[in-house]
């Protein structure tokens, strides 16, 4: 993320809420465009009446993805003919936090 001054911290980012005088910087994720997973860096710099800087602070904020994915066959049954090709589609699944890395199929045997 580029440095950007507390008033220009809005829009397409998380909803942040700071202006010059804040001493706390509020970060609201929209559910819409979340911080994103992993390692995001915010950065302080305080000014005195006089104009002069301090040295940058620096925070880090790790962003855990701890929510399962969601898998989804389609179609979730089929009968076919004995020797037929089928095709077992699993592009709907899903993961809120991140991106699918695998989809791991396995043929369960059935009961006899």
């Amino acid at each position: 993320m580029p440095v950007k001054k507390s008033s220009e911290l809005s829009g397409p980012d998380p909803i942040v809420s700071s202006n010059s005088s804040d001493r706390q910087l509020i970060v609201k994720n929209d559910p819409e465009k979340p911080l994103p997973v992993g390692l995001n860096i915010f950065t302080l710099v305080v000014i005195d009446n006089s104009g002069n800087r301090s040295k940058v602070a620096r925070a880090e904020v790790i962003v855990r993805d701890t929510t399962a994915p969601t898998a989804v066959i389609r179609p979730a049954s089929q009968t076919i003919e004995f020797g037929q090709d089928f095709i077992l589609d699993g592009s709907d699944s899903s993961d809120i936090g991140g991106q699918i890395a695998a989809y791991e199929w396995t043929l369960v045997p059935s009961p006899q």
